[in-house]
């Protein structure tokens, strides 16, 4: 309502402060601010207006100003006198074969008549144009968006897979202490002893692994902020939290979807600027036009320029029909023709993909918070099965192997479910 958006409209654009995280909120202001791609994708929405702007120049008559100042040498064998009027109306007579000088100042104006439309379909094309940059800004925007808050929870899951990681190597060490302990008085073999080290060994091979990734992740995260990677380390170095409240997507029509989609309307919008350009290359094919017109002064001498006594005009009009260009207007019709049709079938290309892919997502989102609740119940009961088989292996009634998988599994669930 009077070109604002609703409360609801802008909870939905804003979607990244549901998970209230400052400093997610923080990236994404910054990044919109900063990043490369959306200071171009402004700068061709400016362009865009300007081709819009120059388009529309057409519509109105071209008025431009004009000055010359010429110096005549008239032949002596001239049988006639001319004759200038200067700044004072007298008439002199200007003899055979001398050097006389000539001011002339004045306005020209001329005005192409629009009768064919070949200047509104242009226009019409260039305002499709400007619409498709303006929905590829937005794409651009709603990516960055979605990549930074990608990157972000990328980088606190690393985060906090090394936290898992870091936990289970403390765990299985101390398992490995006890079994070492077990194994030098005789109440464990030695390869038990063995399972235990190698166990500690491979997990913490994978810490290494997730520190490199983990600073990868603080690199893109600077790219798209076009911020330099120190500057980002002690903001992003810190173990954040990953939401646990994941939010529910309103159901709604994969059509319906469809039409808050960018890439629908950019390539809508090119459809459009195809079409009207048809229409330019068939106005090209008919007679254009015009009207001219010229008002001005002149003199022998600078001074009769002020006198408008000195003054001169010109109207007409005139008509440019083409009659043989070798077949070039026609050719351009059917190329016109064919680059329209190859949008229209962009068009139809994007519209399905976008309602395969908005099903596609839909779909797995569900999925996959179904699979997190199985995930989450594992690494519920991976965490009892790892401390009964702990005490059953201490009071000797059950075999390290049975330590050794529940460690295993603990730590398996427990990384795929973040």
């Amino acid at each position: 309502v009077n070109g604002e958006a609703s409360k609801e409209e802008k909870i939905s654009e804003e979607w990244w402060k549901i998970f209230n995280d400052p400093i997610l909120v923080s990236l994404i202001d910054r990044g919109i601010k900063s990043n490369f791609d959306l200071e171009q994708a402004e700068l061709r929405i400016k362009q865009a207006r300007a081709s819009v702007t120059i388009a529309r120049a057409d519509f109105f008559p071209m008025i431009s100003g004009s000055g010359s100042y010429r110096r005549n040498k008239s032949a002596r064998n001239t049988s006639f006198n001319s004759i200038d009027t200067d700044s004072d109306g007298i008439v002199d007579e200007v003899p055979n074969g001398i050097i006389t000088d000539l001011y002339q100042t004045g306005l020209d104006a001329s005005w192409e008549i629009d009768i064919f439309g070949g200047n509104r379909r242009n226009t019409e094309a260039s305002l499709a144009d400007l619409r498709a940059v303006i929905e590829e800004h937005k794409n651009v925007l709603i990516t960055l968006q979605g990549d930074i808050a990608t990157r972000y929870f990328t980088l606190r899951g690393l985060q906090t897979r090394l936290k898992v990681a870091k936990k289970n190597l403390e765990i299985q060490t101390q398992n490995r202490d006890i079994t070492e302990k077990r194994y030098k008085t005789g109440f464990a073999s030695r390869l038990d002893y063995t399972n235990a080290e190698a166990e500690v060994a491979t997990t913490s091979a994978t810490i290494p692994t997730l520190e490199a990734l983990v600073e990868k992740e603080i690199y893109a995260i600077s790219l798209l902020l076009g911020a330099s990677h120190n500057s980002l380390l002690s903001k992003l170095q810190s173990e954040g939290i990953l939401p646990n409240n994941l939010p529910e997507i309103p159901v709604e029509l994969p059509s319906e979807i469809l039409r808050n989609r960018p890439d629908v309307k950019v390539a809508e919008a090119n459809a459009e600027s195809a079409t009207a350009r048809v229409g330019v290359a068939i106005a090209d094919m008919f007679p254009k036009f015009s009207l001219s017109g010229f008002i001005g002064v002149q003199g022998r001498h600078f001074d009769a320029l002020g006198n408008w006594r000195n003054n001169l005009w010109n109207v007409g009009s005139s008509i440019a029909a083409p009659i043989f260009q070798g077949g070039r207007l026609l050719a351009n019709v059917d190329v016109q023709k064919m680059l329209m049709e190859q949008s229209v079938l962009e068009y139809k290309k994007v519209v399905l993909s976008s309602l395969s892919e908005v099903e596609g997502n839909l779909l797995s989102y569900n999925n996959e918070r179904k699979r997190w609740n199985d995930l989450a119940r594992a690494v519920e009961m991976n965490t009892e099965s790892l401390e009964l088989s702990k005490k059953m292996y201490t009071e000797g009634i059950s075999e390290f192997i049975n330590v050794l998988n529940s460690e295993r599994s603990l730590f398996k669930s427990e990384d795929a479910l973040v």
